[in-house]
């Protein structure tokens, strides 16, 4: 197993710019003279599960005077024509509440989609009359399958930082993709940790292991005033895959599936700590 690095602690100074979607996105009133819809979507959040639900933004233009919507699985449209989505929807979906924007005008009505597993298409149906117009967006909602439990293991110097040293866990694979894995609710309900394999190895002392790479998770716990605390790979930090293959910040894991993570924590501020070894052990 990876020995252990000597932690880097020191909390960085500079803020990190961040960007959110606009309450007001999708809320114009279009030129358009047939009823239209425009879908914006949005990731959800904690309670909600981004893996299978979706936040949609249904915007309307002002020849709308009904809109639906429906979630279905793509199986279910394959080989039907427009008409028939079309029809389809208004017959067995829902019928939005649009809201008026008082500011810029226009309608929208704001949707969550829950439990999505497989691949969907999410239609929706503008309608005034005889004149109907569809608009679909697809969704992939990850399902997962147990491999076996165990516990992560804190480097001692990022510890402190969530009051732990350890957490149980189980490790799962994806169904739809056998290179993407998580830890399921490592940090908390809701707050896993996914993680792919590529196809890059290396050995050690303990065998032959498999790199791995860390997108950005965030977690409940909160570092201050500072607010949440989140995780992701070196390479990911650096905005450089080679800080992963090349310079020695490897994450990997053997054929035994126990783990080893090397990754940056942080906050809104800067980083909290990198450059140590995270574990996964299985049971």
């Amino acid at each position: 197993m990876k020995k252990y690095i000597s932690s880097i602690c020191v909390l960085a100074l500079g803020l990190i710019g961040m960007t959110a979607c606009s309450d007001e996105e999708g809320t114009t009133p279009g030129g358009d003279s047939q009823p239209t819809a425009t879908i914006y979507t949005y990731t959800v959040s904690t309670p909600n599960n981004p893996d299978n639900d979706l936040s949609l933004r249904i915007a309307a233009n002002d020849k709308a005077q009904e809109v639906y919507y429906e979630a279905v699985k793509a199986s279910e449209l394959e080989g039907l024509t427009e008409d028939a989505i079309i029809n389809h929807v208004i017959s067995n979906g829902t019928k939005v509440e649009l809201e008026e924007n008082q500011q810029h005008g226009g309608r929208f009505a704001d949707v969550l989609v829950k439990g999505m597993f497989g691949d969907y298409i999410i239609s929706v149906v503008a309608a005034s009359g005889n004149a109907k117009t569809l608009s679909q967006v697809s969704f992939t909602g990850l399902d997962w399958k147990d491999i076996v439990s165990g516990t992560w293991y804190f480097a001692s110097a990022i510890a402190p930082a969530f009051g732990v040293s350890e957490l149980p866990t189980v490790l799962q694979v994806c169904t739809t993709d056998d290179h993407l894995f998580r830890l399921k609710d490592l940090f908390g309900e809701g707050y896993s940790m996914k993680f792919s394999t590529i196809d890059i190895q290396g050995e050690d002392e303990d065998g032959v292991y498999t790199f791995l790479r860390v997108p950005s998770a965030i977690t409940p716990y909160e570092y201050g005033s500072y607010g949440p605390i989140s995780v992701q790979d070196i390479g990911y930090w650096q905005n450089n895959d080679a800080f992963v293959t090349d310079y020695g910040y490897e994450s990997g894991m053997y054929e035994d599936y126990s783990c080893f993570f090397m990754v940056e924590y942080y906050v809104s501020a800067g980083y909290l700590g990198y450059n140590f070894y995270n574990y996964f052990i299985p049971d």
